[in-house]
């Protein structure tokens, strides 16, 4: 657990875990469910990350929750997320509307709305990404899970940008020859959900390990990753005849330098 605010109550997760054991399933059968990683649902099971209304709503139907224990479930997240720390860790208030239905046979219950990020509902609102640094990256497999999850995983510091979208994650360039296009102390701001478009700034991890930023440029099937900096190397590559020579790649959407680390926050 990263912190004091995550719990597994945020989630139910008693009462799932008690249903999984009655229908024979596993942790990887739920990852199946909500399409999520095998890392998502630990991070899931210990509260630091919320399963949102259509999540709980899906698991409700594959578990076939009794009605008792939907009761139970309710009661234990909207509690947990009723807690002061839980609610401002998404900069507002939550709520988690339960519709009830007599259908004659047991009580029914439907959620007909989910836990908001308001960052997400308002351009230029602040959202708060996961931030790491360039040696954690380095361990990244995008094979296994996204970036972001990542990110997320592997680092309990964050930091906020203004109408950061969802999937963003930021790095700290905390040696300047792993970054030479950018100051010490700069904070980037990534998109781990698109791909760049030519002239984009990007990050990308090379064959070798090392993770770098440079200038995107795509000329039919050569990608030069280019630097502004006279003292840094640009690279060259002819995806087609050497595949797999960037192993991953993300355009960079904005950059804050930040002087002091201590502005750095915990994950809440």
């Amino acid at each position: 657990m990263k912190n004091n605010v995550a719990n597994k109550d945020i989630n139910g997760w008693s009462v799932i875990y008690k249903w999984l054991t009655i229908k024979g399933k596993r942790q990887s059968d739920l990852a199946i469910l909500l399409n999520v990683t095998a890392s998502a649902i630990s991070q899931i099971k210990s509260g630091n990350i919320l399963l949102n209304a259509t999540q709980i709503s899906l698991i409700l139907d594959y578990l076939q929750i009794d009605s008792r224990d939907m009761c139970a479930l309710y009661t234990l997240i909207f509690n947990a997320r009723l807690n002061g720390k839980v609610c401002n860790a998404l900069n507002g208030e939550q709520k988690l509307v339960v519709h009830i239905a007599d259908t004659g046979m047991e009580t029914g219950f439907t959620v007909s709305s989910e836990v908001k990020d308001p960052a997400s509902e308002y351009e230029g609102a602040f959202r708060r990404v996961p931030l790491m640094t360039f040696k954690q990256a380095m361990d990244y497999e995008p094979a296994l899970e996204s970036i972001e999850s990542f990110a997320r995983y592997c680092s309990d510091k964050t930091v906020t940008f203004p109408g950061a979208q969802s999937g963003s994650f930021a790095l700290l360039v905390d040696h300047n020859e792993t970054a030479s296009e950018f100051a010490h102390s700069a904070v980037l701001l990534i998109s781990g959900r698109e791909y760049p478009s030519d002239g984009d700034m990007v990050v990308a991890k090379l064959r070798s390990g090392e993770v770098i930023t440079k200038y995107y440029i795509r000329q039919e099937n050569v990608i030069h990753l280019e630097s502004k900096n006279p003292d840094a190397d640009s690279f060259v590559w002819h995806y087609k005849d050497d595949p797999g020579y960037i192993q991953w790649m993300y355009p960079i959407i904005e950059v804050n330098l930040k002087l002091r680390a201590e502005n750095y926050t915990l994950s809440e």
